[in-house]
């Protein structure tokens, strides 16, 4: 992983800042971001302030590089808090594999969640801030949740989501997802039946399969089949985390949002301190913050606020980029997301909706998958963005490490042949062939 973002630059500037929004903009529905004049505010500043960020991180080609995305240049309400990869961009903020039934054997069930009421933030006075830097421990009271279940409507909800998952639950529940009413599982309620890999020898549908040498008359089932791909995202996720934490502990070391939030508040009281930009200190965001409670310390969703160990990497977001890849690598990811929902709000009572805009693929809610849970993260408070966008690319690295050594194992293809192909986070494509582990 590269350097994080220095204290004091530009881009560490852009990423406090985003998180200020996230705080601000928590229990406002994603649905009702191009239209809020909160959301409005945070976009036009977070524009320029990403201006001055990509030039300082990328030089003169910072014109064709983003930290975060953008249209034409700006970051439109629509884009807030989105991730970079293919699909981010496309249609409802929070993905399909978020929203839609998780068929889990006989037990399948909807993806409504418990969730914390509006307006419940941490840390937001100098002795609830000193007591958590301090190892005070804290957890939500009884009154702070919200009495009903929800789906994903806003910043609030996800930020709680991330906050007790299961650490590959996202990508399991997906994993189900995809399996149910496929060539690779048995026919439950629920599912969309995505195909097995074009490359997947066992693949059992078309001639086309069938003149590329499959074996339609044999099934995969622990070797590249459905009990297999479960076991490989359990297998890559504990992977992923051994690596995140060798770059969190012996390599980078760094510290976390809430505790540059109270540097930016130390510099408010004694001008000069920490040698911080003015620019920051002056943001709208920060003075968002100042107005609604006194200082410029960072609204947490969480009581306890941050883990206990360094920022960067991301655990969640390195787990997300191991095992979104892995699911890329096992099923065939490129066609449309079948009869794709979004959250409507009326009335307050939040319900899903069959979604009519641009279309989606199962390769881009993937990678929106692996976005929402990393950058989730970033809206409690308790990670910066840089953190998941490389930290992503970190577990990319360790799938294809992980997919190298299966493919060397399977007997069921030639030295040389193609086994696994997917796209990675950056659009480019991957080709992992059997005997790849060697080189």
């Amino acid at each position: 992983m590269p350097p994080a973002p220095a204290f004091g630059s530009d881009e560490l500037t852009f990423e406090i800042a985003e998180n200020y929004w996230m705080a601000a903009l928590r229990d406002i529905p994603f649905s009702d971001y191009s239209s809020h004049p909160l959301a409005m505010q945070a976009a036009d500043e977070l524009t320029a302030l990403h201006q001055a960020a990509t030039a300082e991180r990328f030089g003169a080609c910072g014109s064709q590089k983003e930290l975060a995305p953008t249209s034409a240049g700006q970051i439109t309400p629509e884009l807030l808090f989105r991730g970079l990869t293919p699909g981010d961009r496309t249609g409802p903020y929070i993905s399909q594999f978020l929203l839609q039934p998780v068929p889990f054997g006989a037990q399948g069930y909807e993806q409504k969640n418990r969730t914390i009421k509006r307006g419940k933030d941490f840390m937001t006075t100098w002795s609830e801030w000193l007591n958590v830097q301090n190892g005070a421990g804290r957890d939500y009271e009884s009154s702070d949740y919200d009495p009903d279940l929800h789906f994903l409507r806003n910043g609030r909800d996800l930020a709680y989501w991330v906050r007790v998952d299961v650490l590959f639950q996202a990508y399991f529940n997906a994993c189900l997802i995809m399996l149910q009413g496929s060539d690779l599982a048995a026919s439950v309620p629920g599912g969309i039946g995505a195909p097995s890999a074009v490359l997947n020898p066992y693949r059992m549908a078309s001639d086309a399969a069938a003149s590329l040498g499959r074996m339609p008359m044999q099934q995969g089932f622990g070797t590249l089949g459905g009990p297999g791909h479960i076991g490989m995202l359990c297998e890559v996720a504990a992977l992923a985390l051994k690596a995140v934490w060798f770059q969190k502990w012996y390599v980078h070391l760094r510290f976390r949002p809430e505790v540059y939030a109270a540097r930016i508040e130390r510099a408010r009281q004694a001008p000069g301190s920490f040698n911080l930009p003015v620019a920051l200190i002056n943001s709208q965001a920060v003075q968002h913050a100042v107005a609604a409670q006194g200082n410029a310390l960072l609204p947490m969703a969480f009581p306890e606020g941050s883990p206990m160990h360094p920022a960067y990497g991301a655990g969640h977001a390195t787990v997300a980029g191991a095992c979104v890849t892995i699911l890329k690598a096992l099923f065939d990811t490129t066609a449309a997301y079948p009869d794709p929902m979004h959250v409507s709000i009326v009335d307050g009572k939040d319900t899903l909706v069959d979604y009519a805009g641009a279309p989606l693929t199962i390769e881009g809610e993937l990678n929106k998958l692996a976005n929402n849970v990393s950058l989730g993260r970033n809206i409690a408070g308790v990670h910066w963005r840089s953190d998941g966008t490389y930290s992503l690319n970190l577990g990319e690295e360790v799938a294809i490490a992980l997919l190298k050594t299966y493919a060397y194992s399977y007997s069921e293809v030639d030295a040389g042949t193609p086994v696994f192909q997917f796209t990675r986070f950056n659009g480019q494509p991957e080709v992992i062939r059997r005997g790849d582990f060697n080189s």
